[in-house]
C-alpha cells in the first residue's frame, strides 16, 4: 500500500499541495480556474511518469542474475529470489 502511495499518488498531489502552500504563503484570494488545475494536473502527470520510470529501472534484479522460484526445502518453503548464475549454479537448480 505504501508503494502506492509513493508511486502515483505522491507524485501526482505534490503540484496541487505546492501550490496551495503559495497561495497560502502568498495570502492571494483567487479563485481555481482551469488554467492552473490543468497545469497542475499535467504536472502531477509528468511527475507520476517520472516515478514509474525510476522505479522501472532502479528496482528489480541485478543485471545477470537468475530467479529461483520458491521451494520446498528440508521440510520448510524456500521464498523465490534472485541470485548471480554462479551460485544458482552451485545450488544445482540450473540445468
Amino acid at each position: 500500500m505504501l508503494r502506492i502511495l509513493l508511486t502515483y499518488l505522491l507524485p501526482f498531489l505534490l503540484p496541487f499541495v505546492a501550490y496551495g502552500i503559495y497561495l497560502l504563503l502568498m495570502r492571494h484570494e483567487r479563485e481555481l480556474t482551469s488554467w492552473p488545475v490543468f497545469t497542475l494536473t499535467i504536472a502531477g502527470l509528468m511527475l507520476c511518469g517520472g516515478s514509474l520510470v525510476y522505479w522501472a529501472l532502479n528496482d528489480g534484479s541485478p543485471p545477470g542474475g537468475t530467479y529461483l522460484p520458491p521451494s520446498y526445502q528440508d521440510g520448510e518453503i524456500v521464498p523465490g529470489r534472485f541470485v548471480d548464475d554462479g551460485a544458482a549454479a552451485d545450488d544445482g537448480r540450473l540445468n
